[in-house]
């Protein structure tokens, strides 16, 4: 069979660490420390006595692998999404990345919608990406605004009488912001002693 043994690659001093029998051309070597050097030699032996030992072979474990999660949170009143590489915010807004890792996000709006900027995880400005590095456990936040129109009512001619609408009451609230593609009802209501004539602009006609 075959003696196996090892060294730490500070040290000078080898342990034997497993026996193997005649014909084994291989040996798994578990639970090693994390970016640590390794030395191994082999002797084979029989009843006649022991080898030599073989040249020794070293090799260094992988350094430990950290990960840190990265969340993408929206806020304002507009809608739009944020994708990178394993995000699609959307529905998925969570992902774990090694560290050191750099992440391009890319903001898109819908329609009615702009995108207003980052802010978190080193992310600043309008533009529409922005590239994080995953150093610690990170949340990104894009802004999305609602694009909005203003919606005015006008009573023109000798009557009196209301119009109504959602957030408008004019009598005294003539005017109301609206996100764009919103559908407004407005109803004219006419006072004692006067008649509704008609409607004129905004497609009302």
């Amino acid at each position: 069979g075959f003696n196996i043994e090892r060294r730490s690659g500070s040290s000078t001093t080898f342990t034997q660490i497993a026996t193997v029998g005649a014909n084994v051309t291989s040996y798994i070597d578990g639970g090693l420390l994390d970016a640590t050097t390794y030395c191994y030699r082999v002797q084979a032996f029989n009843t006649a006595g022991s080898s030599g030992y073989s040249n020794e072979q070293c090799a260094t474990t992988a350094a430990a692998t950290t990960s840190f999660t990265l969340m993408v949170a929206k806020n304002g009143a507009g809608t739009g999404t944020v994708t990178g590489t394993g995000i699609n915010c959307g529905a998925d807004c969570s992902e774990s990345y090694t560290s050191g890792a750099s992440v391009v996000l890319t903001a898109g709006t819908a329609a009615g919608s702009t995108f207003a900027g980052w802010s978190g995880g080193g992310c600043t400005g309008t533009a529409s990406t922005c590239t994080v590095t995953m150093s610690a456990a990170t949340t990104v936040t894009a802004t999305f605004n609602a694009i909005t129109f203003a919606l005015t009512v006008n009573k023109s001619g000798a009557g009196t009488g209301t119009v109504t609408g959602t957030g408008i009451n004019c009598g005294a609230d003539c005017s109301e912001p609206y996100t764009s593609g919103a559908s407004v009802v407005l109803t004219a209501g006419t006072a004692a002693g006067s008649t509704f004539a008609g409607w004129s602009g905004g497609g009302c006609t």
